[in-house]
């Protein structure tokens, strides 16, 4: 049981990606709030009874070979790992939202996700964006660059803030293809 996204198919076609989450929503009575986005006085107020982010919540990536063998399980944590995108030199980025900002619009508080990049193992994890709200969708172009979406609230058209972007898959010279201005 659970719930599956963000499938990415690997280039010699042997392999996917995919992220994963059991789905959990029920919160255990005795769960520490110390480490949520939601304070425990706002949570049940809010109406937020099913926003606790934990492992059993959360997705996480995982790596399988396409016959549907060697599942492996590459992220874990309280955090969601999602849109994972097999990269030219081997490694693999995906969205993550582990120590990043926060959404800034929505009824409740949300995490942020950015790039991250990790080795096909799952370790080595690094940062790749260090911008402070949400992207989505990593691919590579032709050219072995990460495209993706950013949600840009600066300088930007009433109606468009999801902008395409693109970097190197090291995440360097993070860029719009068009400026605020599409």
């Amino acid at each position: 049981q659970g719930a599956f996204i963000a499938l990415d198919l690997d280039y010699d076609a042997r392999s996917i990606l995919f992220a994963f989450s059991e789905a959990e929503h029920r919160v255990p009575p005795d769960a520490p709030f110390d480490d949520q986005y939601c304070p425990r006085e706002v949570f049940p107020k809010a109406g937020l009874g099913f926003y606790y982010w934990r492992p059993e919540s959360t997705f996480h990536v995982f790596r399988a070979d396409a016959d549907g063998g060697g599942l492996t399980q590459l992220t874990d944590g309280r955090w969601n790992d999602y849109d994972p995108c097999f990269l030219p030199g081997g490694r693999i980025a995906f969205v993550s939202e582990r120590g990043c900002g926060q959404c800034r619009c929505g009824a409740r508080p949300l995490p942020a996700a950015v790039l991250h990049a990790m080795m096909p193992d799952g370790g080595d994890v690094v940062r790749l964006s260090w911008h402070d709200t949400n992207e989505w969708h990593p691919s590579v172009d032709h050219h072995s660059m990460i495209v993706n979406t950013r949600c840009d609230y600066v300088e930007r058209q009433s109606d468009v803030a999801h902008h395409i972007r693109h970097c190197f898959p090291d995440g360097r010279d993070p860029r719009s293809f068009h400026g605020n201005y599409p």
